[in-house]
């Protein structure tokens, strides 16, 4: 990324904001940290001269997949 910061709240949540060109079609795409970790979910993006994506927490997508029903 070209820039980022991280918002960190008292329930835990980090929330990452990156300026960065993923372009678009890169909702559901995971986001990585500086190690390779997957640390959120793209969700939505502003196409502007500053390209900014944003991203939910990992664990929400974790959860998600905890409870999801089982396609087999």
């Amino acid at each position: 990324p070209v820039s980022e910061s991280q918002l960190e709240f008292s329930s835990g949540d980090t929330y990452q904001l990156t300026i960065n060109s993923t372009g678009g079609g890169n909702s559901g795409g995971p986001m990585f940290d500086a190690s390779g970790r997957v640390i959120g979910i793209y969700f939505a993006g502003r196409r502007t001269d500053a390209q900014i994506s944003f991203a939910l927490p990992i664990r929400y997508g974790l959860e998600l997949m905890s409870v999801a029903p089982n396609s087999n």
